[in-house]
């Protein structure tokens, strides 16, 4: 702080291999310690000077401190450029010199900028030096040989035009063989301190009347130019985070220090859509665009806010988002406590290969209690009409279709288009294998007891010995009392089945994450049937349509929808297959701007 007060007035030479100054002002984005480093060193007026350049400057300094009138210097203003004569150089002063070159110079006065030279010329310091005795040995000799010398020490800010004409020759080499040369000098892109100091509240002075009524950036600006006491208080505090620079607002970081150049929130939502969709945009989340907003240096107040609300309505992404596979209600449970009483039915196919016999469908039944499973195979399957919305059975359809479907793979081996002569054989399994939610098999739950497989005749089973020594009316007899027990089994059955569906549904509602919507609320519908593929985009099918109303809300998840002009859809929906609909942030200004007037 102390060496500030005699920098600011004055040139200050940086001799180093590099010039730092240069690079740190070169760099398009300057962050950390250089960010500060530059922002605090922009105040002074610093000159580089390489030091292969160094024994240059020594002898040009020493020329400047000893002017001749035989080193011209022109200036052409048109032009902005000098010439310099490198002559052989003479002291001389008024009446000296005669036409014919006789005379003698008696008188000379010196001036420089250099106290400590001036001082050890006129003894009064020592020079200690060693690289500077060579040439203070050298000028004492020539002050040695005038009658009268005068030392005047001049400050450096008041001899402008040899420290230019000593900075400009110290980095000219000029061929000994030359005796001109001429150089084009231009103007410092920086100005110094002093010219900054000057201008520096018409460059500062930001003109408010040209940005809108409710641009948040006034009051900062406003009080950074004029602070006042009876500013608001929150202004006051939060802005000391602020500072005008060149006629804009910037905030400064508070982790690196970072200057981020404050714009409007009009500007913000073309920054947004720019960094989101535009060039290289790649529809990234709100996080993410804060991320590159920040380091493109930009800040407006809830920007973070603003990115997630811009990213949440984009069409685009909510057209192409992805699917909630998680379960969002809780299982409803579907017991039917009597055989045949409720059927779940699901559609197997298209299947390829077809049969020999041109089969590509199965369309499978699956009774709710007794898990009595039937199939049967077609040709072809015409749509009639469908709907979206229907009772899953707690997945009862898809879970028969699944075994049924791993049975025939086993069995087919190498003749895949015979797979509809196996299917007969697929369902005898799944009938006489026991069930895990009912404790029995199927087939014992339909007829009282269980088949008589093949393999009990080839291998004698105990109940088969047993049957070979009845006689047909006791046969009958046996039967029939097993029917008359088959109510007990079955109630059994339906014990087992509804504690096993608890045990499911405990597991089952850990994972739901639960969506609901009342009625008025936007929603997005998902696609169906899931893949379906448009004719004109193909692969880049989007998968979600909308947006929609919420008609009426109906029991078990479903809804009734209709839409923005009002028309009723027929057909109700699984609340699976909804989404809330995210309004655009232009949608939500102009409601904001609605709800205001």
């Amino acid at each position: 702080m102390k060496l500030r007060v005699y920098m600011l007035p004055v040139l200050v030479y940086i001799v180093c291999q590099t010039d730092l100054i240069k690079y740190m002002l070169s760099r398009s984005l300057i962050t950390g310690l250089i960010g500060k480093w530059a922002l605090a060193l922009m105040e002074f007026n610093f000159a580089y000077v390489p030091q292969k350049a160094i024994k240059g400057r020594v002898l040009a300094d020493f020329l400047t401190d000893h002017p001749s009138p035989e080193i011209e210097l022109q200036v052409f203003d048109e032009l902005d450029s000098a010439s310099i004569f490198m002559t052989p150089w003479t002291l001389m002063f008024d009446g000296s010199s005669t036409s014919e070159g006789s005379g003698a110079v008696k008188d000379v006065h010196i001036v420089g900028d250099s106290s400590l030279v001036i001082n050890q010329i006129s003894e009064d310091f020592r020079c200690l030096n060693w690289q500077l005795r060579p040439f203070h040995s050298l000028a004492t000799q020539l002050v040695n040989q005038f009658h009268n010398v005068t030392l005047e020490y001049r400050p450096r800010a008041m001899n402008k035009l040899a420290n230019d004409l000593a900075q400009t020759a110290s980095g000219v080499r000029v061929p000994s063989v030359m005796k001109e040369r001429v150089m084009r000098i231009t103007r410092r892109s920086l100005p110094s301190a002093k010219i900054r100091n000057q201008i520096m509240e018409e460059v500062f002075a930001t003109d408010v009347a040209e940005l809108d009524d409710d641009d948040w950036r006034i009051p900062y600006i406003l009080f950074l130019q004029h602070p006042t006491p009876e500013a608001d208080r929150r202004i006051k505090r939060s802005a000391v985070d602020y500072v005008l620079m060149i006629g804009d607002l910037y905030r400064r970081s508070i982790n690196d220090g970072l200057l981020f150049q404050c714009i409007s929130e009009f500007k913000g939502l073309k920054i947004m859509a720019k960094v989101h969709k535009g060039i290289c945009g790649a529809h990234q989340a709100g996080i993410k665009m804060r991320w590159l907003i920040r380091r493109y240096g930009y800040y407006w107040p809830g920007i973070r806010k603003n990115c997630m609300t811009y990213a949440k309505g984009c069409i685009n992404c909510q057209k192409h988002g992805p699917m909630q596979w998680v379960p969002a209600i809780k299982m409803q449970l579907l017991v039917k406590p009597w055989p045949f009483r409720g059927w779940a039915m699901d559609l197997i196919g298209k299947i390829n290969p077809p049969s020999s016999k041109g089969h590509h469908w199965i369309i499978l039944a699956t009774d709710y209690f007794t898990k009595w499973v039937e199939a049967e195979e077609y040709v072809s399957v015409k749509m009639v009409t469908s709907t979206p919305y229907y009772a899953q059975g707690n997945g009862q359809a898809e879970a028969s279709n699944k075994v049924v479907i791993e049975i025939i793979e086993k069995m087919i081996k190498d003749k895949p288009r015979r797979w509809h002569e196996t299917l007969s054989e697929a369902l005898w399994a799944y009938r006489n294998a026991k069930r895990t939610n009912t404790g029995t098999t199927p087939y014992r739950l339909t007829f009282g007891h269980d088949a008589v497989l093949p393999m009990e005749l080839n291998v004698k089973s105990a109940r088969v010995a047993l049957q070979y020594n009845l006689i047909p009316a006791d046969y009958n007899e046996a039967m029939l009392i097993k029917l008359e027990d088959l109510d007990e089994v079955q109630k059994l059955a339906l014990d087992h089945l509804v504690v096993h569906k608890a045990k499911v549904m405990r597991a089952y509602n850990k994972r739901v994450k639960f969506k609901s919507f009342a009625e008025g609320d936007m929603v997005g519908q998902r696609i169906l049937p899931p893949g379906k593929v448009d004719r004109v985009y193909g692969k880049w099918s989007p998968t979600w349509k909308g947006p929609y109303l919420v008609h009426q809300v109906l029991h078990g998840g479903a809804y009734r929808l209709k839409d923005l002009d009002g028309e009723i859809h027929e057909r109700p929906i699984n609340g699976r297959y909804l989404k809330k609909y995210n309004p655009t942030i232009f949608e939500l200004m102009e409601e904001k701007k609605t709800s205001t007037k």
